[in-house]
């Protein structure tokens, strides 16, 4: 289980793990001591691995981007947006799928997933966990066009303590509608919490409707 950001609930008992295939949530109070400990393990596990990332590497190849994000409530579905660029800048325009619909002033886990596609949806090959395995070099940033509908409250971390981002979790503000650039970037021995060093790994504009 890769774990990309695990959360405690305000519910007592509940906690949530946070991975690539979605977000897994269990309720402490009908879980074995056994199986509490597997899930402490995993969780310090995957928490406290780190990997060399190499310093020179060219930016990454990848054309799509999936946002997902879904409540903190047990049960809660997921939703997702999603961004191809087939065929990179001075082609056509991006292709835009999906559609996102979250309630006003309520608590988010959101996630991005990556990919490099071959012309066909599903195709090629997924990136996201060699980006996170160099999460030394990298970091998502988002900027909403309308910052008081978005309020990122918790930040994923790389080995160092810096911004990572690949995961996080945000409330809402009001109703209206939020257009989000999410932007990766690759920071290879640069990385300062900013926007600034580093070059575009990949960059995708979406409209999230907050009502």
């Amino acid at each position: 289980m890769d774990i990309l950001l695990h959360l405690e609930s305000e519910h007592e008992g509940i906690i949530y793990i946070f991975t690539q295939k979605g977000i897994c949530i269990y309720d402490m109070k009908k879980l074995s001591n056994f199986t509490l400990y597997v899930i402490v393990c995993i969780i310090w596990g995957c928490g406290s691995k780190e990997e060399a990332s190499p310093k020179n590497k060219e930016n990454e190849p990848m054309n799509t981007m999936y946002f997902a994000c879904s409540t903190l409530d047990p049960g809660a579905s997921s939703q997702t947006l999603e961004w191809r660029d087939w065929d990179g800048l001075g082609g056509n325009p991006p292709r835009l799928s999906g559609s996102m619909t979250l309630m006003p002033n309520t608590d988010y886990i959101a996630w991005v997933q990556l990919a490099n596609e071959a012309g066909v949806i599903g195709s090629g090959q997924f990136m996201t966990d060699e980006i996170k395995n160099e999460m030394d070099d990298h970091a998502f940033f988002y900027q909403p066009g309308n910052a008081s509908l978005w309020t990122i409250t918790k930040h994923q971390l790389d080995t160092r303590g810096r911004i990572y981002d690949g995961a996080i979790s945000f409330k809402t503000g009001n109703s209206g509608v939020i257009p989000l650039k999410i932007t990766l970037k690759h920071q290879p021995g640069l990385k300062d919490g900013t926007l600034s060093p580093g070059s575009i790994d990949i960059e995708a504009n979406f409209n999230i409707t907050v009502q």
